[in-house]
């Protein structure tokens, strides 16, 4: 590990043409701890906060171009950024929560009497799709053949 990043300015770190990863790294080595103890003060759980961490570090790496120095050190900037990840997260939450409650309100339909012949079929082993496992190697059709039929494909 080059040392002369960790001894730069955030600013620098941020500007960094030659070795922008190199550079980034140490940001990021910089203000992980301060952007996870942030955002887990926030009441997230630990793998959410582990992904709000992620994508504020995604961001302000997409980002470190337009970064303009205010102040000593950027990390206002990441915990504005990782403020914005945590209501995207909250929105997200919210959105897959409507939708998960959209389709457990809706009975799945009926079973046709060609669904229940196409299921029998697939058991049977009567199905193009048992025929395609056949055709498989050994090592791939032992990984999704059904383990209550060993032996038939």
């Amino acid at each position: 590990m080059d040392t002369s990043f960790e001894r730069r300015t955030d600013a620098r770190l941020l500007s960094e043409r030659r070795r922008p990863e190199d550079a980034f790294a140490a940001f990021y080595r910089r203000h992980n701890d301060a952007v996870m103890r942030y955002v887990a003060s926030r009441g997230l759980d630990p793998h959410a906060a582990a992904d709000v961490v992620s994508a504020t570090f995604f961001a302000a790496l997409r980002a470190r171009r337009r970064y303009r120095p205010q102040n000593p050190t950027a990390l206002p900037w990441l915990l504005t950024i990782a403020t914005s990840q945590i209501a995207d997260s909250a929105r997200k939450d919210r959105r897959d929560d409507r939708l998960q409650r959209r389709i457990v309100a809706h009975d799945p339909p009926p079973l046709t009497d060609a669904d229940t012949a196409g299921y029998a079929a697939l058991v049977a082993g009567e199905e193009p799709f048992t025929k395609a496992l056949g055709r498989l190697p050994d090592d791939q059709r032992s990984a999704v053949q059904p383990a209550d039929r060993p032996g038939r494909p």
